[in-house]
């Protein structure tokens, strides 16, 4: 029988484009965890991330970052923590670490990323999202749950790009990962 070996494949295929002033990346290469703290836990487990990653555990809706690694809160008491696939010994280091604070698991695939960015990045999403994401409201690091065009999304509010352009990062299930990007793209 042949050898078969399995290929990660991202959802959308690695899609980039810039339509109209809207610059759209897929963004790859990051694994997620996600950490739902056990009861009780919560500050063993704010110790245990400022010690491991120097890392805070978040407010509702702000996400604590350091360089590329940053923890989103997601739900009560649930956080994503993203980090560089590269740094993969972290996942390993908080399977371990943090057994007894909190369940892990791993939501790489399950979630579609997409980075907006561009002149017309508030005018596309003021006109798909329900809640306000002027850069006076919803501020650098800010984090929504929230749903676009019926489907549901996490939004980050990342730091402007070098020139000056206000940036969005955006998950939304693998499963619908197309339908999320044409809503974007139409």
């Amino acid at each position: 029988m042949a050898k078969q070996t399995l290929t990660a494949k991202s959802p959308l295929g690695g899609y980039i484009a810039d339509p109209k002033g809207l610059s759209i990346r897929e963004v790859t290469g990051f694994t997620t965890l996600s950490l739902g703290v056990f009861q009780g836990a919560e500050n063993p487990l704010k110790a245990a991330l400022k010690k491991k990653l120097k890392i805070s555990l978040p407010d509702t809706a702000q996400a604590s970052v350091v360089g590329d690694v940053s923890l989103l809160p997601v739900a009560r008491d649930q956080w994503f923590l993203r980090f560089p696939e590269k740094d993969g010994d972290i996942a390993q280091d908080m399977a371990k670490d943090l057994k007894d604070l909190a369940a892990i698991t791993d939501q790489s695939d399950s979630w579609a990323e997409l980075e907006l960015s561009g002149p017309k990045v508030i005018e596309k999403l003021v006109r798909l999202c329900p809640i306000d994401i002027h850069n006076d409201v919803f501020l650098v690091g800010a984090v929504a749950r929230t749903s676009m065009e019926h489907l549901g999304v996490i939004m980050m509010r990342l730091e402007d790009n070098s020139d000056g352009q206000n940036r969005f990062l955006l998950l939304s299930p693998r499963s619908s990962a197309e339908s999320f990007l044409h809503a974007l793209v139409s």
